[in-house]
């Protein structure tokens, strides 16, 4: 059975391991196991044990959380400007939009988009791709 300590350094490894390393107090694996009174391996092993880096990646994805909305004006600020990129991301953040598939078509890449809560566009997305067909046969190209 695990003693209070030995838990209570298993959740300072955790969270020393979920901090960013510039912000690490002692900066290496190597001083921690010193700190604990361990062998470096056994900070190894913990990290090799079912759940024990899950357990990292939520704690970090929680102390993480906090700067989503900095994140969310800096992407604000980037649509502003123009960021095609910035766009993309906002459209899938904030409105949910996905790209549903990308099909290649006979060197040419078609692109359909549709939002998964209107059907509308998914039609139109399967028209074009019928229309496109329809064209690739009446000019007698492959694919």
């Amino acid at each position: 059975m695990a003693t209070p300590k030995l838990v209570y350094e298993r959740e300072q490894f955790k969270s020393w391991l979920a901090s960013p390393k510039k912000y690490r107090t002692p900066k290496s694996q190597a001083a921690l196991a010193k700190q604990f009174g361990v062998a470096q391996i056994t900070l190894s092993k913990w990290k090799d044990e079912a759940g024990f880096m899950d357990d990292v990646i939520i704690l970090a994805r929680k102390r993480a959380r906090k700067h989503t909305p900095f994140v969310i004006e800096a992407l604000r600020e980037g649509v502003a400007r123009g960021n095609v990129r910035a766009m993309k991301l906002w459209l899938q953040y904030v409105e949910e939009w996905s790209e549903k598939n990308i099909t290649d078509l006979g060197g040419e890449t078609l692109i359909k988009i549709a939002w998964e809560d209107d059907d509308s566009n998914r039609d139109k997305a399967q028209k074009a791709m019928r229309n496109l067909e329809t064209y690739k046969k009446d000019q007698g190209l492959k694919g």
